[in-house]
């Protein structure tokens, strides 16, 4: 199978590795520009806390902030993924700044947990959570995933430190995880849409988006935790997407995981990140076959044919 030449000499690495703040960091020579994310970040108080959020939009040509009527100013979803670019920043480049902005973030998401052990999505600008609109309801959802995600790299990181902060973080995540054990699936089905057999047991029914999200993070508390639940759990969830991997070397798309029921899309899609994270840990080989497939022949598809956004398959031979 011809391989890709891709060409890398635009930038070089130099990586000295050191212990600072209670985290490896690592210092690289090559530029990231965050100075709009930095824009996007502001800096709140709320019920006397100290806190910050990300504005959902800003709109050119002023770029003056822009909320939405129906769900708020600020997302956690959006909050989770800045916090780790700025967790990940200060660990290249040794920049506390990022990593205060990375604890301010996550005061922000322990601020929209619900009692329930899921996370609200939305605030509006007085503060207040919006705990109605259909996008902020707290569930088993994405924005709940990425909250537990973001606590965890948290907890991974900065866990030896003793402070208030930690112990919140923790009783955050045992709180998540105690709400996810709840809605585990006692029964395994499958669905037949368009021909192709799915699995109906993901988040969602047949999310495996937002399982992989869950195998990335579920991987690293059964690490800590040795939790014999949760391993069953993330084997289900593991079981799942690799079922909605494409095996038909006929398809142009031989090897994709496919996202959501018969469509695959490329946002938020992280299924061989995420399993072969869960390899490291299950030594599992079947997770690697499996991922090994989708690298060795979706992905280099995926390259020639200058990507996709999304595409959907159908089985016509029923």
């Amino acid at each position: 199978m011809k391989k890709n030449n891709l060409a890398l000499a635009w930038f070089t690495i130099t990586v000295f590795v050191f212990i600072y703040c209670g985290i490896t960091s690592s210092q690289t020579n090559f530029a990231v520009n965050k100075s709009h994310l930095d824009y996007l970040y502001e800096e709140i108080n709320v019920n006397e806390k100290e806190m910050a959020i990300v504005h959902i939009y800003s709109n050119a040509p002023d770029y003056a902030y822009v909320g939405d009527d129906d769900e708020g100013y600020s997302c956690l979803d959006d909050a989770v993924r800045a916090a780790i670019f700025y967790l990940e920043y200060y660990k290249a480049y040794n920049d506390c700044s990022s990593l205060d902005k990375f604890n301010k973030l996550i005061e922000f998401v322990l601020y929209m947990q619900a009692e329930n052990g899921f996370f609200y999505n939305f605030i509006w600008e007085d503060g207040s959570i919006n705990k109605t609109f259909r996008t902020s309801i707290a569930e088993p959802n994405w924005w709940s995933w990425r909250a537990l995600w973001a606590l965890m790299e948290y907890y991974k990181h900065l866990s030896n430190l003793n402070n208030e902060r930690t112990i919140t973080v923790k009783a955050s995540i045992e709180k998540t995880i105690i709400a996810i054990k709840e809605i585990i699936p006692k029964e395994k089905g499958k669905i037949l849409i368009d021909g192709i057999e799915f699995p109906d047991w993901l988040p969602g029914n047949y999310a495996s988006d937002q399982a992989a999200l869950l195998v990335l993070t579920l991987s690293d508390y059964y690490e800590i935790s040795g939790d014999e639940e949760i391993k069953n759990y993330l084997q289900l969830l593991i079981d799942g997407i690799i079922l909605m991997q494409i095996k038909n070397t006929e398809c142009e798309f031989d090897g994709a995981f496919l996202s959501w029921q018969n469509t695959w899309h490329a946002w938020g899609n992280s299924q061989s990140y995420a399993l072969l994270k869960a390899y490291r840990i299950l030594k599992d080989e079947k997770i690697k076959t499996s991922v090994l497939y989708e690298l060795d022949n979706f992905y280099e598809r995926l390259i020639e044919i200058g990507f996709h956004s999304y595409f959907k398959v159908q089985n016509n031979e029923g």
